[in-house]
């Protein structure tokens, strides 16, 4: 059973998730450097069609993705 008020919390959780990850990865150093974060992160990342969150909006994410 689909319970809306669940999977609205999820997506905006992402959303909030992506955001603080994007700007992160805009004012990081290290470059394209992989680090154990990265592996840790792609899974997750990943799923963002499946969730329904446009990983467009986060053109630092994207890139890294």
């Amino acid at each position: 059973e689909k319970i809306p008020y669940s999977i609205n919390r999820y997506v905006m959780e992402t959303k909030r998730l992506y955001n603080v990850l994007d700007n992160h990865l805009r004012s990081s150093k290290s470059g394209y450097i992989v680090s154990l974060a990265d592996f840790g992160l792609i899974g997750w990342v990943d799923f963002a069609g499946s969730a329904g969150v446009d990983i467009d909006r986060f053109p630092a994410l994207k890139a890294w993705e």
